[in-house]
């Protein structure tokens, strides 16, 4: 149990790693006391994204959250995500699905929202992979 001082951003498939937001001083727009990496947000992130519409059979991205909706070029890939053919997974925070950009997402009509609770948690990630490995198989 330390202190928090930042968060990253992962590219998981690329094994590429970022700041995505860092305690202190710095440029960049601040979340309470954290100054949000638009570079490495974008450089990472947006590229993970990027990557995996070309290469992934599915998308995932963890996750959607109001570090992220800072960016224009991730809002921007998230949707072309979610526009294009393969299926995405992906968390979106609270806070962020209360935004308009987080209402376009769970307002689409080809978004299904899983609400993780203590009576679901361990059930669902077999939901979920039943529900991927079936849209991957194209049934």
């Amino acid at each position: 149990g330390g202190v928090r001082v930042g968060f990253e951003v992962r590219d998981v498939a690329g094994r590429r790693v970022g700041t995505l937001a860092s305690v202190g001083g710095g440029s960049g727009p601040r979340i309470g006391r954290y100054v949000v990496n638009l570079a490495d947000l974008e450089s990472v992130g947006v590229g993970a994204i990027e990557r995996a519409m070309r290469e992934a059979q599915v998308i995932l991205i963890d996750e959607i959250g109001p570090m992220e909706l800072l960016s224009r070029r991730f809002v921007d890939a998230v949707f072309a995500a979610l526009d294009s053919p393969k299926p995405v997974l992906a968390t979106i925070h609270v806070r962020a699905g209360e935004t308009d950009v987080g209402r376009r997402i769970l307002s689409r009509s080809d978004v299904k929202l899983y609400t993780i609770t203590l009576e679901v948690r361990e059930r669902l990630p077999y939901e979920l992979a039943k529900t991927i490995a079936s849209l991957v198989s194209g049934g």
